[in-house]
């Protein structure tokens, strides 16, 4: 009988994924595939801060997956509401700007 502990598995994004896959790991599920919302990064500051100094926001969907998963915990986070959390902005500014399309363009 094998036993595993909860350090024998994690989740990854690209390219730590490839380079895992490279060195013989397996993949045992796919986020993609499974049609699951799954945040793997965080970016978190005040909103003074964002107001000076814009940066990337994630998607409600996101937001409402994690705070999902950290119900499990607390509970009150079932009662937030994910569209209070993100402010998305700044990259709407950004893109009717045509700023990040350029970016592809090169």
């Amino acid at each position: 009988m094998e036993i595993f502990c909860p350090s024998d598995a994690t989740s990854l994004s690209v390219p730590a994924s490839f380079v895992a896959k490279s060195k013989g790991f397996f993949e045992l599920g796919d986020y993609d595939a499974l049609g699951l919302t799954y945040p793997q990064h965080a970016v978190a500051t005040l909103r003074p801060t964002i107001a000076k100094n814009p940066v990337p926001t994630p998607s409600v969907q996101v937001i409402s997956s994690a705070l999902d998963m950290i119900s499990v915990h607390y509970p009150q986070a079932k009662q937030t509401d994910p569209n209070l959390i993100v402010d998305p902005s700044f990259v709407r500014r950004l893109d009717q700007s045509g700023f990040i399309s350029a970016l592809y363009k090169k």
